[in-house]
């Protein structure tokens, strides 16, 4: 009984020890108007801390990639946070279409 007991605590104590390791995973999510103003501000400005993105156009939605290494993972990796957002694409400009394509990220 006390030997299932210890294997479950350790169990248990590995899980939540990973935890701020897994809660940075990649996501997808559906963007709103707030994202599309963020993430088109950032296709705007050149900053080494966070980017975007352009990933492609299907005849529905738009994908980018929002990535960056101030997250609460940063503490314990070196590793960035990524997230691809999806947009409509009847909620994109053609304009807003034009950074999103332009901007690129140079990896080192």
């Amino acid at each position: 009984m006390i030997r299932i007991n210890v294997k479950y605590h350790l169990l248990i104590i590995l899980v939540f020890g990973l935890l701020p390791f897994s809660s940075n995973a990649d996501s997808l999510k559906k963007g709103d108007k707030n994202n599309l103003v963020n993430i088109i501000q950032i296709a705007s400005t050149l900053n080494s801390a966070i980017w975007v993105t352009y990933i492609g156009k299907t005849k529905e939605r738009l994908y980018v990639e929002y990535g960056t290494v101030a997250h609460v993972g940063s503490l314990f990796t070196k590793e960035p946070s990524y997230t691809i957002y999806w947009f409509p694409v009847t909620m994109i400009t053609n304009h807003q279409l034009e950074i999103l394509r332009n901007s690129k990220r140079d990896e080192k």
